[in-house]
Order: C-alpha cells, then sequence, then structure tokens
C-alpha cells in the first residue's frame, strides 16, 4: 500500500470524488461503484466538465 502511496504522489495524480452517482456499473442485478478515481492535472485541465 505504501507503494501505492508514492505512486500517486510522485504522479503528481489527484482524486475527483464523486458527486453524481454512488453507482456507477449495473446489470440490473448487480450494482457496483468505483471507490477512487484518479487523474492527472492535465486530463483535469482537458476534461474540467466531467463529473462522476
Amino acid at each position: 500500500m505504501e507503494d501505492f502511496n508514492f505512486f500517486i504522489l510522485d504522479s503528481a495524480l489527484m482524486d475527483v470524488g464523486f458527486e453524481v452517482s454512488s453507482f456507477t456499473w449495473s446489470n440490473r442485478h448487480i450494482w457496483k461503484h468505483l471507490d477512487r478515481v484518479l487523474v492527472s492535472v492535465g486530463w483535469s485541465d482537458h476534461f474540467d466538465s466531467i463529473r462522476l
């Protein structure tokens, strides 16, 4: 876990969080959600209107 946290910091990734829905996938019987969404600053700047 420490290596993963170092990777996130070293890569300058940020967690964008969730605003819209707590579930990100469903097949009508099973509902799933992502635990975390990590993006770069460049991705965030390019897709600034994306909401999860």
